[in-house]
């Protein structure tokens, strides 16, 4: 398991630096830009989370998954290391926009980093939720299929996200009635029954 994470951050370190670089600087500009700042933010964690099922795609376009199915992982730990890399990614991202946040902090404008922990907390959720839906889809169709129905997927949810980040008038009051503790279970709830499918998709296929 600890190898395959370490493969695939092998290749993100060579193959996907120019998406790293949007990412830091998405999460970069919402920390100081006030106008779309939340547009910004949650965009950084829909990159991160188009990751997992990039790897997977370019896994089976060089026919790494038909080699690594010879080696010792099953394909259930190849699978649930794409979902723990996706978590990873977007935790990562959240501890750098906190990070810009703190430094933002540090000069001149003191607790503004801790009144954005929830938009933080909700950019993780967001990107778990597109990694819930990408991954069955990615490993249920096959990167040929999925290459269609995977960016229509996400450009929806990209879609959703912009609507939310440049409504400033929309009420979401709401959600602060709902206990703090649904969302996270919900959240978790949807990562397994998505991990459990792709688990289900990926043993059916023929390599």
């Amino acid at each position: 398991m600890l190898g395959l994470l370490y493969q695939d951050l092998v290749v993100l370190r060579k193959a996907f630096l120019s998406i790293a670089m949007i990412i830091l600087l998405l999460s970069f500009l919402s920390a100081f830009q006030g106008a779309g700042m939340l547009l910004l933010r949650l965009l950084s964690f829909t990159f991160a989370a188009m990751v997992p099922s990039s790897l997977v795609d370019l896994e089976e376009r060089v026919r790494w998954t038909a080699y690594a199915a010879a080696m010792p992982p099953t394909r259930g730990e190849m699978v649930t290391e794409k979902y723990l890399l996706g978590l990873l990614l977007s935790l990562t991202v959240g501890a750098v926009t906190l990070l810009w946040l703190l430094l933002r902090d540090a000069v001149g404008e003191a607790g503004y980093a801790a009144a954005q922990l929830p938009t933080i907390a909700a950019g993780v959720g967001l990107g778990l939720l597109l990694i819930s839906v990408q991954l069955p889809l990615t490993y249920w169709l096959g990167s040929q299929k999925a290459v269609i129905a995977t960016p229509i997927v996400t450009g929806l949810f990209t879609g959703g996200v912009c609507f939310v980040g440049m409504s400033d008038g929309l009420d979401l009051s709401v959600l602060s009635k709902i206990p703090g503790f649904v969302l996270p279970l919900a959240i978790a709830a949807l990562l397994v029954l998505s991990w459990r499918l792709s688990v289900w998709a990926f043993r059916r296929r023929d390599l």
